[in-house]
């Protein structure tokens, strides 16, 4: 704990000396935090960078022994395990962290749309949350890189694209204090990434398609991905158009503004790609099965 505190001392004094004296930074703060710059959860982001490297890597210690089918996987595809791995535990982490941060602020009636949509929700459970997000998205960053390489074909671009818009828009939040109703509204999207990854253990262990595990999470990660993805981000995304108070790209609310629209771009687009899968599953399944003919002799 003492080294906690010391560390974040240290990053308050240079934050203090040399990123709030700028002027961008001290107009920021005029919107939320009435000109008094705010303590960044250095420590938490940071702290959370360094377990999510510590839980790959125990992945690949342990996996061999909790899982069997573990052992039999390529070498890149015992990677992606201890990747998703990570990622679902993450996602169900801190989903649940969004969804309790949302819970438990209550409007006092005599704020405006402006304290509740744009200062509002400003929590330390939520900062918390946020803060682990954030370091997340840092080794999530490295995971993408090492796993697709730099390339502009399949979902590589898509990944980037979100992961550098979260780290802008939460490092904005964290800073000025800011936008904490939209982003915990968007991190609740999580709830489809175990889903996800859980199709891809059950592939990889040879799972039958119609085993009831296989039946049952491929239903909930239908109905989490688009429901959350799609229609719960677009009613999330007409508060915002509706409430935002500024579409200028030189501030950091018009800031939140467009992160807000590339979000909801990215997952739309995520929700395309599923449904394309989802409609050739389906005529794939409609088409007759041809047998072989048997040769002449």
């Amino acid at each position: 704990m003492d080294l906690a505190q010391s560390v974040q001392s240290w990053f308050n004094q240079i934050d203090q000396k040399y990123i709030n004296t700028i002027p961008w930074i001290q107009q920021q703060n005029q919107y939320c935090l009435n000109g008094q710059p705010a303590e960044f959860p250095i420590v938490t982001a940071v702290g959370s960078l360094v377990i999510c490297f510590a839980a790959f890597f125990l992945s690949a210690i342990v996996s061999p022994f909790l899982f069997p089918k573990y052992n039999t996987l390529r070498k890149d595809d015992k990677e992606k395990w201890n990747v998703k791995l990570v990622s679902a535990l993450h996602a169900a982490f801190v989903f649940q962290g969004a969804v309790r941060a949302i819970l438990a602020y209550t409007p006092t009636g005599n704020e405006s749309d402006f304290q509740i949509y744009q200062c509002g929700y400003n929590s330390d459970l939520a900062r918390w949350y946020e803060a682990i997000t954030l370091g997340y998205m840092f080794y999530d960053f490295w995971v993408c890189i090492r796993a697709y390489g730099f390339t502009m074909t399949g979902i590589f671009p898509s990944l980037m694209i979100h992961h550098i818009n979260i780290l802008i828009c939460f490092w904005i939040g964290l800073k000025f204090h800011m936008g904490f109703y939209f982003t915990l509204n968007f991190m609740t999207n999580e709830i489809s990434q175990p889903f996800l990854h859980a199709s891809w253990f059950f592939i990889k262990c040879k799972l039958p398609q119609k085993h009831p595990l296989n039946i049952i999470n491929g239903l909930l990660l239908v109905l989490t991905f688009i429901g959350s993805r799609f229609f719960y981000n677009m009613y999330i995304f007409y508060l915002l158009v509706t409430q935002t108070p500024s579409w200028n790209p030189l501030v950091s609310l018009g800031i939140g503004s467009y992160a807000a629209i590339v979000h909801v771009a990215v997952n739309v687009y995520w929700c395309k790609q599923m449904v394309d899968q989802i409609m050739d599953m389906i005529k794939k399944a409609k088409q007759p099965k041809t047998t072989p003919q048997k040769k002449q002799e």
